[in-house]
């Protein structure tokens, strides 16, 4: 092709622009994420308890199943708070109903509860108080002093008298607590607290054990046991015995020759993170090379779009 050509010159200027707006457009999507950012880490506050409505006698006891007309309530760990309060900083005290495939830290939330709302094959629901109210948009307790964390306090009473098989179908779910601040958006989770359950098809449900960090403890005279609720505590005697107590369930002692070592572990429930951590690292060479791409056709289409010169032209 002759370049010389004004019509040669023109297709080349064409494709030089077709080539630079998609250049451009791929620009674009290789930025999107970077200028959107990835999903603020929400924290897992830790385990929370299904346990026996706080009010009346025998309140907040652990409780292992019931039915679906079965007053419940949720016990969060010690000092459970959202990282501000409601009435200095916006935090709201959310529940959640979900199956055991999501992570509740991917939930974002409205007026309804978790959201997409929805029932049957695609439930997700806030859990029900017993008079059928849903637990939304709940406040905090005054941060003390503020500003300052906001104390989650006043957990109501919950049942599954609303729903039947077809609603909530039989399975393994996550139900829980969880702080907010503003509206929903990858930003908007801030901390939540999760048990997992299995409900039957009439209702009647279990829940589990709460899953918790494992401690490790080695005597060097005498054996010390440290018993935490819904954890593994392992602890070696100068003997070489090792005696494993797992809370609700049964002790097994194990001889061992090994040197005494402390070994780290942790416990997870299906589909739950312990800790969401925002991706770091991102790989900006897609980038860079778009936008390589786009300047070598932006200054084709520059080239190809000046007049050229008339041969002999020139001043005397």
């Amino acid at each position: 092709m002759n370049l010389e050509r004004p019509i040669a010159r023109r297709v080349m200027r064409d494709l030089a622009r077709v080539g630079m707006v998609a250049s451009a457009v791929m620009l674009l999507l290789s930025a999107a994420p970077l200028m959107t950012g990835a999903r603020a880490a929400a924290t897992n506050g830790g385990a929370a308890t299904v346990t026996t409505p706080n009010s009346g006698t025998g309140g907040g006891q652990p409780l292992a199943s019931g039915t679906k007309t079965t007053a419940f309530s949720l016990k969060l760990p010690n000092g459970a708070a959202c990282t501000g309060d409601s009435a200095n900083d916006g935090y709201r005290v959310q529940s959640y109903h979900v199956p055991s495939t999501v992570d509740p830290a991917s939930l974002t939330y409205d007026a309804t509860g978790p959201i997409p709302n929805g029932v049957g094959a695609s439930f997700r629901q806030p859990l029900y108080q017993t008079n059928s109210s849903p637990y939304v948009d709940a406040q905090t307790a005054p941060a003390s002093p503020a500003p300052g964390p906001g104390p989650v306090v006043n957990i109501p009473a919950f049942d599954y008298s609303q729903y039947d098989a077809t609603t909530l179908p039989a399975g393994t779910y996550n139900i829980g607590i969880a702080c907010t601040k503003g509206a929903a958006s990858a930003t908007q989770l801030d901390k939540y607290w999760n048990a997992p359950v299995t409900i039957a098809a009439d209702g009647s449900w279990t829940a589990a054990a709460p899953s918790g960090g494992t401690t490790t403890s080695t005597t060097v005279a005498g054996a010390t046991t440290t018993t935490i609720s819904g954890a593994t505590t392992t602890t070696t005697t100068a003997g070489g015995a090792t005696t494993t107590t797992v809370a609700g369930g049964t002790a097994t002692t194990t001889p061992t020759t090994r040197p005494a070592t402390t070994t780290p572990t942790t416990n997870s429930s299906a589909a739950v993170s312990n800790n969401t951590l925002a991706r770091t690292g991102r790989n900006l060479m897609p980038l860079l090379g778009w936008a390589a791409v786009l300047l070598i056709f932006g200054r084709f289409t520059v080239l190809f779009g000046r007049p050229l010169k008339a041969k002999g032209s020139h001043f005397q």
